[in-house]
C-alpha cells in the first residue's frame, strides 16, 4: 500500500471511529432519558404582564371609595392567582379562575413595597399566597380592588362576575 493509500485508509478509519462513537453517545443519551422518563425542556408558557399604577405626584394621596361589586364589574381584566415564584422585582402568579377578560395562565406582577399605601399598592406578594387582581388594560387596580384573597374580597369579586 502506498504512503498517500495508507494516509487516506488512516484517515477514513479515524472518521468512521469518530462518527460511532458520536451515534453510541446519541444513542445512550436517547436510552437514558427514555428511561428516566426525562423529555426535552419546553419553555414555559408566556406570562401576561400587569403593572402598578403609577405613583401620585405632589398633594395629598388619593383617597377610595368603598369597593363594592359595581366597581369591578366593568373591569378589563380579573383573576384569581397563587404566587409561585418572585425574581427580582417581578412577581409571577399562576392563574387558577378568570373572573373578567383573557388574562392567560401566568402573570407577572411587579413586587411591592410594604410601606406603600393602599392607593397604590395590593402589598408585598408572598409565595404560595392566593390573590385576587383587577385590572384595567395592563394596569392594576388598587384601592383594596386587589389584594390577598381574603373571604370579604372573595365576596365582592363573587357578586360583581
Amino acid at each position: 500500500m502506498s504512503d498517500a493509500a495508507h494516509l487516506a485508509h488512516t484517515h477514513k478509519t479515524r472518521r468512521t471511529g469518530a462518527l460511532r462513537s458520536a451515534a453510541v453517545l446519541t444513542a445512550t443519551a436517547t436510552a437514558v432519558l427514555a428511561l428516566t422518563g426525562c423529555t426535552a425542556v419546553q419553555a414555559e408558557p408566556s406570562a401576561t404582564a400587569l403593572q402598578m399604577p403609577p405613583a401620585s405626584r405632589g398633594g395629598p394621596a388619593a383617597s377610595c371609595a368603598e369597593l363594592t361589586p359595581d366597581h369591578l364589574s366593568g373591569v378589563q381584566g380579573a383573576f384569581r392567582g397563587e404566587v409561585v415564584s418572585t425574581e427580582g422585582d417581578r412577581v409571577l402568579l399562576d392563574v387558577t379562575d378568570t373572573y373578567a377578560g383573557d388574562v392567560g395562565e401566568r402573570v407577572t406582577l411587579p413586587q411591592q413595597s410594604g410601606d406603600l399605601p393602599s392607593e397604590m399598592s395590593i402589598g408585598v406578594l408572598e409565595v404560595g399566597q392566593t390573590y385576587l387582581v383587577a385590572a384595567d388594560g395592563d394596569a392594576v387596580l388598587t384601592c383594596g380592588a386587589s389584594g390577598p384573597a381574603t373571604p370579604e374580597l372573595q365576596a365582592v369579586y363573587d357578586a360583581a362576575f
